[in-house]
């Protein structure tokens, strides 16, 4: 849908599911980009 209304966004897969592992990982790349 993102897409086909023209919308930037930046998508990334980790394995693991809903684990801290994959939410650190995440967490980690979201920081980079508020800061």
């Amino acid at each position: 849908k993102l897409d086909e209304l023209g919308i930037k966004y930046a998508y990334s897969e980790y394995p693991g599911g809903h684990t801290w592992p994959v939410w650190r990982h995440d967490l980690y790349l979201f920081a980079q980009k508020l800061f």
